[in-house]
């Protein structure tokens, strides 16, 4: 794990992950928390931010390909709830993030997917599917918006603000893209891409 300076890139600090491999999901919550999955052992990791040491794990019970920790506010404040969405079954969980319980559960539309940011000025979660569509749910399930990724295989995503960070191996490339809060009318600006940056 890596912690970059964002302007430049240059790394400042990093520690090594509980598991060698197979670590897709990554979520951070307040009170510096990392939340790591890994479809090798199965597993939720709660890690400390600063040494990356193990503070609570559990079972996620599936392969969990993404993480996003259900908040009220940017940055993960007030979260109680985590978001784990995965390939077999094509499903997304909302989890107790203490004992990792199931709190709720909905199917996806496509079973090929990848990262899940939650979205809390729309209430949204968002996810990507291999070909090419990215979909905001509802935290019932219910498809609320969907736009065509900026490029193909779009993989790593993270919302801040009203923007939400796209990255796509088919070109390397991280896209931002316009994600207002006015889900509900289907705004022209949705889907747009604001800026890029390799």
């Amino acid at each position: 794990m890596y912690y970059a300076a964002p302007p430049t890139g240059s790394i400042y600090s990093y520690w090594l992950t509980p598991h060698a491999r197979g670590n897709y999901g990554l979520a951070y919550s307040s009170g510096g928390h990392v939340w790591v999955s890994c479809v090798q052992t199965g597993s939720v990791y709660d890690c400390r931010s600063n040494a990356g040491t193990v503070y609570r794990s559990w079972e996620a019970t599936n392969y969990a390909h993404g993480l996003a920790p259900y908040s009220t506010g940017d940055g993960g404040t007030g979260t109680t709830a985590i978001f784990s969405a995965a390939e077999s079954p094509s499903y997304c969980w909302r989890r107790n993030m203490t004992t990792g319980s199931i709190l709720s559960s909905f199917p996806l539309a496509n079973p090929s997917h990848y990262d899940i940011p939650w979205d809390q000025r729309n209430a949204a979660i968002w996810m990507a599917d291999a070909p090419r569509i990215i979909y905001g749910y509802s935290t019932s399930g219910y498809v609320r918006a969907s736009f065509a990724a900026p490029a193909g295989t779009p993989r790593g995503m993270a919302y801040y603000g009203q923007y939400l960070y796209v990255s796509c191996d088919a070109n390397n490339t991280v896209y931002i893209v316009d994600c207002p809060g006015t889900l509900c009318v289907k705004p022209a600006s949705l889907g747009r891409v604001k800026a890029l940056f390799r």
